[in-house]
């Protein structure tokens, strides 16, 4: 359950990413002074700092999220009966609005480094938000938890991040989304091994899952050296091996397709027309004649193969845009 503090003193922020500029200009401050610890829970800060984004709106009640049967429906039984007219806001009017000028507070940022002692021993450095999810995770690890899983792929180091029932916080359920996901480019094969990853604590919607993966940054943020930092927590066969060599990109193995086929469809254009041209030109040569029909069966049989190696380049296409589009 979440609150909502809605104070009305007449002013307003202009947009959403003011109003995230002045959180983290709050959580700074809950950060560096000792007093204010009690804000930082075994849940995390008591602020959501993960909903300043562009794709966030107050839900109207009775509504749901994209992809979950969840309704969000009113507590009590008096607003219960309020129809759903009355719930939306009418004759809004921008006259005389007065904002919150934030451009006069400075933030540091959350690019400052920290340093933190892991489980296993190692020193990691980081800027703020890598390390401190490190932080949160070691607060929920279970003493002498060990995983001991051999390493082979990026599979493997994801499934050492321990996930059990005591491992309750959605910052770390996000945080393990978003590394998998730019781990993996944001294709189909992260998002079901998240999903692996997730029902290791409760069976989880691949739907409501796919709402989430698909708004992550491909491009920056929690990555590999974030799912290895916590899968060294538990498991000590994680090394220095970099196992991200073991990943496609869908795009390149397309055109790497692309480009093997069209190779062995010209080798066999080639050859269909030397055969074709012995056919044309050596046939009234009466010591060539006893190939001839050998010729046209070869020229048959190369041009059956032609049009299967076309047929198999297609169906690989269609096979590679499944896998990537589709979900299970």
């Amino acid at each position: 359950m979440s609150y909502h503090i809605i104070l009305n003193n007449g002013y307003y922020f202009k947009s959403v990413q003011d109003i995230k500029h002045f959180i983290l200009f709050l959580y700074e401050i809950a950060k560096k002074r000792d007093f204010l610890n009690c804000l930082e829970t075994e849940l995390g800060f008591v602020i959501d700092m993960g909903i300043y984004t562009k794709n966030r709106l107050f839900k109207l009640p009775y509504q749901s999220k994209s992809g979950s049967t969840r309704v969000h429906t009113p507590s009590s039984k008096r607003q219960q009966n309020i129809t759903l007219d009355k719930w939306l806001i009418c004759n809004y009017s921008n006259k005389d609005i007065k904002y919150y000028d934030v451009s006069n507070i400075e933030i540091e940022g959350l690019g400052i480094k920290k340093n933190i002692t892991g489980r296993d021993g190692k020193q990691y450095t980081g800027l703020t938000w890598s390390i401190d999810i490190l932080k949160e995770y070691l607060i929920y690890l279970p003493k002498n938890k060990i995983i001991n899983k051999t390493i082979k792929n990026i599979d493997d180091i994801v499934m050492s991040i321990y996930n059990g029932p005591e491992i309750s916080s959605y910052n770390i359920f996000i945080a393990i989304g978003m590394a998998i996901n730019r781990i993996f480019q944001g294709s189909n094969e992260g998002l079901k091994l998240w999903k692996k990853w997730a029902d290791q604590y409760k069976e989880t919607s691949l739907s409501e899952l796919h709402v989430l993966y698909s708004r992550f940054n491909t491009k920056k943020g929690y990555g590999y050296s974030t799912s290895k930092m916590l899968a060294s927590q538990c498991n000590k066969n994680i090394t220095d091996k970099d196992h991200t060599y073991t990943l496609f990109d869908i795009e390149t193995l397309k055109h790497l397709i692309n480009v093997i086929f069209l190779i062995i469809m010209k080798l066999f254009m080639i050859l269909k027309n030397i055969t074709q041209y012995m056919l044309n030109h050596l046939w009234g040569l009466v010591s060539l004649m006893h190939y001839m029909n050998y010729l046209k069966q070869i020229n048959i049989i190369i041009y059956f193969i032609y049009l299967l190696v076309g047929l198999l380049h297609v169906l690989c296409l269609v096979n590679l845009m499944m896998t990537d589009l589709k979900i299970i």
